[in-house]
């Protein structure tokens, strides 16, 4: 049966043979970050590394969570990596994917505000020299 309310004092729920509950990702961070106020950082990232460690290969988490870049990339802030070669690759590139889109709408919000200063600079780039002749006839 899931547990609706994660704390220190939870017991993981492993996934088990066949079709039962488990633990999310996030409710394995929730028990880290429970831990972490309880111990502080160094035992609880313990207690927690030993209970992750306690999953089979084939478990939903075990073999999952690496996936989810959310859960690894903050597992890895706090000195936990859950990851191996490949999902550290393929997290790696969705947050360099997430940066550049980001990046992509910080440039496309500070190009509308500046277009219509970079439009009436043009303009008058343009006519400048349509300008000069006429105000200035020798």
């Amino acid at each position: 049966m899931p547990q609706t309310s994660i704390t220190w004092q939870s017991t993981p729920d492993y996934d088990e043979w066949g079709f039962d509950s488990y633990w999310s990702c996030d409710q394995w961070r929730q028990w880290y970050d429970a831990l972490k106020s309880k111990y502080g950082q160094v035992q609880a990232k313990n207690i927690w590394v030993d209970a992750w460690g306690k999953q089979s290969w084939d478990e939903h988490n075990y073999s999952w969570c690496k996936y989810d870049t959310a859960f690894a990339t903050y597992m890895r802030s706090q000195g936990i990596d859950v990851g191996h070669v490949l999902s550290n690759v393929l997290n790696s590139g969705v947050t360099v994917i997430d940066n550049v889109s980001q990046g992509a709408v910080g440039l496309s919000e500070i190009l509308k505000n500046i277009a219509p200063y970079l439009i009436v600079g043009g303009a008058i780039y343009l006519l400048l020299p349509y300008l000069k002749d006429k105000l200035y006839k020798k």
